[in-house]
């Protein structure tokens, strides 16, 4: 019996990274990637250049409300793990859309941030409250995965990616002109919370990882764009 069960429990666990590490698949938000050039990014996963697209046209960017529409439901792994869950937050019967409950409140939080670093790093790009504005990039972002963390699986560390115990959360983002209408840079990505310092402390909650992503995510876009707008920019697969 004793076999059988760790048999068993390997399998799930084995299942589980598996299909944990792989990065979601692409949605209807992203849109057409045909008429882009795929190039390789240095700070996110995946992106795509329009062959029209040049910096210089640009002296504004907009923040669209960050979408979180998009969003996946948690799957079987999540849905099963979740009743396990001790914390007081966790209501029981575990549902996989529990995670679309506070998309909205990260969503804001994520446009929020989005818009401070572009106010507090000015580049050439500077941030208007018009999304119309002329000479104006507009950023859309969509939160398209978001994976509670596994506390009870904190002792296992950083196991393959660390997605294994949750804590992941993937974005898809497109910058486009205000004018046309059409996508100038697409963007996707997918990553694993950062800051395990709190692992299996009580100050870890469901989502403890979100913000700590958002963060670094809001940080590497104005890197990207400060890059790209300097006199000495070498190429676009340098900047994203």
């Amino acid at each position: 019996m004793l076999k059988s069960s760790t048999i068993l429990v390997t399998a799930i666990l084995s299942f589980s990274l598996v299909s944990c590490m792989t990065s979601p698949q692409t949605t209807s938000f992203l849109g057409n990637t045909l008429d882009l050039d795929k190039i390789e990014a240095k700070r996110f996963k995946e992106a795509w250049v329009s062959p029209q697209f040049d910096i210089k046209n640009y002296n504004k960017i907009y923040v669209s409300p960050v979408d979180f529409s998009h969003l996946k439901k948690l799957g079987w792994w999540d849905s099963k793990a979740g009743v396990n869950y001790q914390d007081d937050e966790i209501l029981p019967g575990f549902k996989n859309d529990r995670n679309q409950q506070v998309a909205q409140d990260f969503a804001n939080y994520f446009q929020r941030k989005l818009e401070e670093g572009f106010a507090n790093n000015p580049s050439r790009l500077k941030l208007t409250q018009n999304k119309n504005a002329i000479d104006c990039l507009q950023m859309k972002v969509a939160i398209t995965d978001l994976v509670p963390v596994k506390k009870y699986l904190a002792p296992l560390g950083y196991l393959g990616d660390g997605s294994l115990r949750g804590g992941t959360m993937a974005i898809e983002v497109k910058f486009v002109d205000a004018e046309t209408g059409k996508s100038m840079i697409l963007l996707k990505d997918y990553r694993v919370d950062p800051n395990n310092t709190d692992y299996g402390s009580d100050k870890l909650t469901w989502y403890s990882h979100a913000k700590p992503l958002i963060q670094e995510w809001c940080s590497d876009f104005v890197k990207s764009l400060q890059d790209l707008s300097k006199p000495e920019e070498t190429g676009l697969k340098d900047n994203f």
